[in-house]
């Protein structure tokens, strides 16, 4: 901001400060009991909401431009946080209009569309309808875009050697770089492929096609063999850094039995290698969380978000960040190049993380067999450090709700359902003798038949309405 023509220099409250975006509803809430946490929350709403813009821009005072990489990445995340159908879809179109029948350009819409498309930008054309059936329930929207997610696959499919593609800008701002580090580029372009042709098969059973389903599992399964043959370190049980292991955890792109080896081997590479810090580029930031939470390292992930010294975000908040940076190094961009040579203090691409405390700290997930939020998956990560986790979820059947209380190795967990909906809870025990339900005026009946016992977790099956529980914990792993 300038301000010219005073005689003398105006008092802050000379000044009125008018948030500007598009007009999208908060569709999440959530806090926990670190105020840490909450903050680097509420920095990533700030980050979020001042590039919503009609189109996602990567930020809202250098380049603007909808990048599809970024796109993709925080797609999840802002769901979340926002109503965003609406926004998504209007977002869909415009890549649908700069593509003209051809490959997606790195950016849509606009007269810069860097007039190529490369594969882990291009996914966005891929991921964002699924996330929009997945979360909204939209089957229009996969219909409508089938044909241009089809051409997108067929055109890594021709890019790809041996199912393996060596195309793409990989795993973009690492922590001392602007360009890969760690991770090479087509270990993340195949990660993506895979994803992609996962999506495809998906998609192709919702649509009926059964035929092209067959073919795209085919293309997932010869995908998965390419990988692990080509990239998996069977001595070392890595694939080499911390996002490609991660991604490939989340993806299940693993050998078979090994997961749990891949997990602590990624543990390993944080908690020792790097120090306690993350190595990751942007799409390792969104899928390194998830992938300690769901292997019991959720107290290492969170450690992450405390630690204050670089890389980290508490050593942004030292440098005085407000928003999320576009790399950890913007200060000394600053003071080597200039400040005319300044990159961005505002980038959302760096927040896909955000999601994991929605889906791992709160358990908050949709059931791709009942998308919409039809169907409710609750599956908390608890983590000791972090005794209280509240949240709520607007879906389009109504709120969603999960807050979480624990005192010593006892934890109160209030559900709420909406109404025409169920939800499978995971308890974090495996003797249901530990839970004990309390009755709520409003409470939602319980399936007994439902009961069942997955990943060490009791599951039942609830209907709409309150649900409260005691639950007597085993010890939570330390880290």
């Amino acid at each position: 901001m300038e301000v010219t023509g005073l005689t003398k220099a105006p008092a802050i409250d000379n000044v009125e400060g008018i948030v500007v975006c598009t007009g999208v509803e908060k569709a999440g809430e959530f806090s926990c009991s670190d105020e840490r946490i909450n903050r680097i929350h509420d920095t990533v709403l700030w980050t979020q909401i001042s590039n919503l813009h009609g189109i996602p821009t990567d930020c809202p005072a250098r380049e603007k431009c909808g990048w599809l990489g970024d796109a993709q990445i925080i797609a999840e995340s802002t769901i979340y946080n926002f109503d965003m159908a609406l926004f998504w879809e209007k977002y869909l179109w415009d890549i649908e209009t700069s593509r003209q029948g051809g490959m997606p350009f790195d950016i849509a819409p606009g007269k810069r569309l860097c007039s190529r498309g490369i594969p882990d930008w291009s996914t966005a054309m891929i991921q964002i309808p699924w996330y929009l059936y997945l979360y909204y329930g939209d089957v229009g929207v996969l219909r409508s875009h089938y044909p241009g997610m089809q051409l997108v696959m067929e055109n890594f499919r021709k890019r790809s050697k041996d199912w393996i593609l060596y195309e793409g800008r990989g795993d973009w701002c690492p922590p001392g770089s602007i360009v890969p580090v760690e991770t090479p580029m087509e270990v993340t372009s195949t990660e993506y492929f895979y994803l992609d042709a996962l999506i495809m098969e998906r998609t192709a059973v919702v649509l009926g096609k059964e035929k092209e389903a067959r073919e795209y599992t085919d293309w997932k399964e010869q995908i998965k063999r390419s990988f692990l043959r080509g990239f998996y370190d069977r001595e070392k049980n890595t694939y080499g850094s911390q996002t490609a292991d991660s991604f490939a955890l989340y993806l299940g792109l693993v050998p078979d039995g090994m997961e749990k080896v891949l997990a602590a081997s990624l543990a390993r590479d944080v908690a020792v290698r790097h120090n306690g810090h993350a190595s990751t580029g942007i799409t390792g930031n969104k899928y390194l969380y998830h992938a300690l939470g769901n292997y019991d390292y959720g107290s290492l992930a969170y450690h992450l978000f405390r630690n204050d010294s670089y890389p980290g975000i508490g050593y942004l908040f030292s440098q005085g960040a407000t928003t999320l940076w576009e790399t950890w190094e913007e200060t000394a961009y600053s003071k080597h190049y200039g400040k005319d040579l300044f990159r961005s203090m505002n980038h959302p691409m760096q927040s896909g993380f955000d999601s994991w405390f929605y889906q791992g700290l709160a358990g908050i997930c949709p059931d791709p067999e009942k998308p919409g939020f039809k169907g409710i998956l609750l599956k908390p990560e608890i983590v000791d450090e972090i005794p209280a986790v509240r949240a709520t979820y607007r879906s389009v059947y109504g709120p969603v709700v999960s807050n979480l209380t624990r005192n010593g190795r006892t934890l109160e967990w209030e559900i709420g359902i909406p109404a025409n909906t169920t939800a499978k809870v995971f308890f974090p025990v495996s003797d249901p003798q530990r839970i004990t339900e309390i009755a709520e005026k409003n409470a939602g009946d319980r399936n007994p038949d439902g009961e069942e016992t997955e990943d060490g977790r009791v599951v039942w099956e609830i209907g709409s309405g309150k649900h409260r529980y005691r639950i007597a914990l085993y010890k939570v792993r330390q880290e």
